[in-house]
């Protein structure tokens, strides 16, 4: 038998236009100085922000409250060895673009190359760089101890949503890529690219208990309803029906592309997004769990869709798995927020064998005329009707004349991949020959049971006594579902129908409802219809009375040429004596003896002749039972002599019926009991409800949900404080929302340090399970920290390294640990610049600014050689501008007043002095520097008396 399907390799490309695109702004983060000194506050007053150090740019970005960033798509591929797309793939489709879709115009695509090993490189798209002008921020005459560095100020522009729907379209195959052009204005976000594969919908060898019972995004189904898609919910369900659509009802055999705007996207979420400077552009960091996220809901979805599409439409012979790229695009929202979502979708089907898709119209038109002639040809009973079992016969027996089991075939797959065995084309199709595996007998059969309107199913799983993959079907038929499987009744002596509408009998098969046996959590867990467990009955053929001695049967077919049908036993009557014969076949009774005709006593003979007696019988009535005939013993008393006689039927058994309703967690059934003999049996099974949960609890049982069903909210990002984060967690159901404590209880790890912390969230009273949690615990910026203040620092003529204390509240911070600091203007006199950049914990940047000053000068000496002045004179320093004289009569030099000095001066003569009075004199030095002066301590103050 055929096993599980391992993916094919696929050649595809695609072409995709970027509509519902909107036109964003520049995304370049602006870091801008800040004085908190009262000049620089006037100067931003008076309009002279342009000469802090900040990024230029702002021109270029548009008024608005929105920034958006066009995203780069993730390619996936259908197997594990790549397979470039030549020129001739694309002209052999028949469904290629050009005949049904207008083609998207080759300035709004580029290339995707191979679809895994042979990605396109980054420069295969236009790169806007930033344009970033930084400008020196002009410092404060005043001493700086800390300047903060301002916040990013940037005009956003709100890009406007789309007003174009959604595009669905065929591409041509060829050269098209993932990576879309930007629109005029937009930043393109760079990512890793990703591959992988989706799961061929086969059958499967998976033991019912070891098929995943719980998907991540799949809902629970109580029962079959129509159709496997029926089954799925939200964005597979979406899906599926544009599957149906593009393929089923439209015809197209091509790639599927769906775009979507950041309204209309079926996934969200936060992104991350930075600017690289080594490919210059923006880059949307795809490690992120909120990426993983949306793409594991994305695969779901692709996945599932896939699996009941393959299953609900097996007329779709050519397709088989395939690959899927999944395009993100990102944002910046009016909180200056990146916000991701899932942008495009594309699904590049994988080839059956080659050629298959040009045979997609040639084998409709078959279709068409096989399915009428099998309709004309089905009126076994020539009463110029149609009835359900008379469609269902005629399609059995077609495919088992039409099909042969090639086993051939099968051993050649493993070599070549050719997939035409396991597909429904060679039920119609002789170029594609009438060799089969049991899929092939199965697709066939619901293809033309739904062409000819008769409810069927396809059931993969396996058999059991082998544990080899099969496949057969589920028809519907008088108002039940019986088990048909073509495969083995195709047998080499002829057409059987030994299992045409069969009862279902579990130890037989197992059917698996995991189509493609892909991880637990990955597909949805499908439901059957459920199958009537006993055989379909249509007529009786012959029934043959029982006699005295011998059986009797009555023989039952299940369709019009069923010859052999099933056969049921009826016991042997038994004899019935009366006066030593049997009333019904007139038998005597070999064992009777002479009787005394008087008296019926036995008499013994002698060498005398003897007068006989009559026997002197007792009755014992034995009553019918439902299953035997009754009958009465006749005993004599004389000779013991006995017979039996006065037959009567079995009375049949007489069932009441006892309904057992279905609940939440069992199926019902019907009990059936005799009336008479307590026989019974159970029947008419009906499907288990299921809960029905509203608020968390089951409004037909009482019973709590399980927290892996409830709703809980996501935690947006912490910022790290340097101590242990414990968010709020809600937990809902419904609208109920659950009381931490009593209804549930959380306990986190790893929550200090930045990363990814988690919350382990547990039912309590009436909720039982575990769920888990995670948020992102970000870094703190370094803006937010308090520095201390560093003093002027003397001229020496080396780099000055002051250290910095750096605080986070009340923590000292340790630098190598915490922060690095960079030094820049550090030498000459001036104002010198800390740059403290955050590390581990912490992020960003601030600026710390320190003076540098010229050296000391002293007083040499100061004289009062006339009345009312003093003459000082003072030692040179090299290099400076001038020097300032200070002289007061308060030693604490209050109400001072200065004198200045050129640097060619080393001497100056007071005036104007209070005679007879002691006058204080001290000096400094200062230098001029880029229209500011930088002045040196004062030195040591001199005392003396005017004359």
């Amino acid at each position: 038998m055929k096993r599980r399907i391992l993916c094919m390799l696929l050649c595809a490309a695609m072409t995709f236009g970027s509509a519902g695109a909107a036109a964003p702004v520049r995304a370049d983060e602006l870091i801008e100085e800040e004085s908190t000194e009262a000049d620089i506050s006037a100067a931003k007053m008076s309009g002279e922000e342009g000469s802090k150090e900040a990024v230029s740019g702002s021109e270029e970005s548009a008024s608005g409250s929105e920034e958006v960033v066009s995203g780069l798509e993730e390619s996936a591929s259908v197997s594990e060895e790549a397979v470039s797309v030549s020129e001739e793939s694309a002209s052999g489709s028949e469904e290629s673009a050009s005949g049904s879709k207008e083609a998207v115009p080759s300035s709004e695509v580029s290339e995707l190359g191979e679809l895994k090993d042979g990605l396109p490189e980054a420069e295969n798209s236009e790169i806007i760089a930033p344009e970033t002008e930084i400008s020196e921020t002009e410092i404060p005459e005043t001493d700086i101890s800390e300047t903060d560095i301002p916040e990013a100020q940037t005009n956003a522009e709100q890009a406007p949503a789309s007003e174009t729907d959604d595009l669905i379209e065929e591409t041509e195959a060829g050269t098209a890529g993932l990576l879309e052009e930007p629109a005029d204005g937009m930043d393109q976000v760079w990512a890793e690219e990703d591959t992988g594969s989706l799961e061929d919908a086969s059958i499967v060898t998976l033991n019912a208990e070891e098929a995943p019972a719980f998907a991540l995004f799949s809902r629970s189904m109580a029962s079959y309803d129509g159709s496997y898609g029926n089954q799925l919910d939200s964005y597979a369900l979406e899906l599926y029906q544009t599957r149906v659509n593009y393929y089923a009802v439209q015809k197209n055999t091509g790639i599927m592309a769906l775009t979507y705007n950041r309204n209309s996207s079926p996934i969200l979420f936060d992104a991350e997004v930075s600017y690289n400077e080594t490919i210059q552009k923006n880059e949307l960091n795809t490690k992120t769990e909120e990426v993983t996220d949306a793409r594991l809901q994305v695969v779901f979805a692709m996945q599932s869709s896939l699996d009941a599409f393959v299953y609900d439409h097996p007329e779709i012979f050519w397709l088989r798995g395939g690959t899927y790229a999944i395009g993100y695009s990102a944002y910046k929202n009016s909180d200056d927020q990146w916000k991701g979502y899932v942008s495009k979708i594309i699904y590049t089907p994988g080839s059956a064998f080659d050629g298959a898709e040009a045979l997609a119209g040639a084998y409709t038109a078959a279709l068409d005329a096989v399915a009428a002639s099998i309709r004309q040809s089905a009126d076994y009973d020539g009463d110029g009707a149609v009835n359900e079992l008379e469609l269902a016969q005629a399609i059995h027996d077609y495919l088992c004349e039409r099909f042969y089991y090639d086993n051939q075939g099968l051993n050649s797959y493993m070599q070549t991949g050719d997939y035409r065995i396991f597909c429904s084309a060679g039920a119609f199709l002789d170029s594609v020959g009438a060799g089969v595996v049991c899929e092939g007998y199965a697709k066939s059969y619901k293809v033309l049971c739904d062409k000819l309107g008769l409810p069927c199913v396809c059931i993969g799983g396996k058999v059991n006594s082998s544990g080899e993959g099969h496949m057969w079907n589920g028809v519907f038929i008088d108002g039940k579902w019986y088990l048909t499987d073509v495969t083995w009744d195709d047998s080499s002596s002829g057409i059987s129908y030994k299992y045409f509408l069969s009862g279902d009998l579990p130890a037989n098969r197992t059917g698996s409802g995991n189509f493609s046996g892909a991880d637990a959590g990955l597909t949805t867990v499908f439901v059957y219809p459920a199958l009537n467990n006993s055989n379909y009955i249509f007529r009786v053929v012959s029934e043959t009375a029982s006699t005295c001695t011998e059986d009797g049967s009555v023989i039952y077919t299940r369709c019009y040429s069923d010859k052999s049908g099933t056969t049921e036993k009826i016991p042997a009557l038994g004899h019935g004596y009366e006066n030593g014969q049997c009333i019904r076949c007139g038998a005597s009774d070999s064992s009777q003896n002479i009787q005394n005709p008087e008296t019926g006593d036995a008499t013994e003979t002698t060498g005398e002749a003897a007068t006989p007696e009559s026997h002197n019988y007792e009755k014992i009535v034995t009553p019918p039972t439902c299953m035997e005939a009754g009958y009465t013993s006749y005993s004599c008393n004389h000779c013991g002599d006995s017979y039996r006689d006065d037959p009567v039927n079995a009375l049949g058994h007489s069932y009441e019926k006892t309904v057992t309703a279905p609940t939440c967690t069992e199926a019902g059934y019907t009990t059936y009991t005799c009336s008479r003999c307590s026989d019974s049996y159970r029947g008419d099974s009906t499907n288990a409800l299921g809960h029905n949960y509203e608020n968390g609890q089951c409004s037909r049982c009482g019973t709590y949900d399980s927290f892996r069903n409830a709703s809980i909210a996501s935690v947006g990002k912490q910022t790290y404080t340097g101590k242990p984060l414990t968010p709020a967690i809600t937990v809902k159901f419904g609208t109920k929302t659950l009381v931490k404590g009593s209804d549930y209880k959380v306990e986190y790890q790893k929550n200090t340090n930045t990363g990814t912390a988690s919350a382990v969230i547990s039912g309590m009273g009436n909720y039982s399970g575990t769920r888990s949690l995670t948020f992102k615990i970000t870094a703190k910026t370094v803006s937010g920290l308090k520095f201390g203040s560093i003093s002027s620092k003397t001229y020496t003529g080396k780099n000055l390294s002051p250290g910095l204390v750096v605080k986070n509240g009340s923590i000292t911070l340790k630098k190598g640990r915490d922060y690095t600091l960079t030094y820049s203007k550090n030498k000459n006199i001036g104002t010198a610049v800390v740059v403290v950049k955050g590390i581990g914990n912490y992020t960003g940047s601030k600026k710390v600014y320190f003076k540098i000053v010229p050296k000391k000068t002293s007083v040499k000496s100061a004289v009062s050689l006339k009345k009312k002045q003093i003459t000082v004179t003072w030692k040179k320093i090299s290099g400076v501008t001038g020097y300032q004289i200070q002289y007061s009569a308060s030693s604490k030099f209050s109400n001072a007043k200065i004198k200045s000095a050129s640097s060619k001066m080393l001497q100056r003569t007071l005036s104007g002095l209070n005679s007879k009075k002691n006058y204080y004199i001290r000096i400094r030095t200062y230098k001029k520097v880029a229209g500011k002066n930088y002045y040196s301590g004062w030195s040591s103050g001199v005392k003396i008396k005017v004359k």
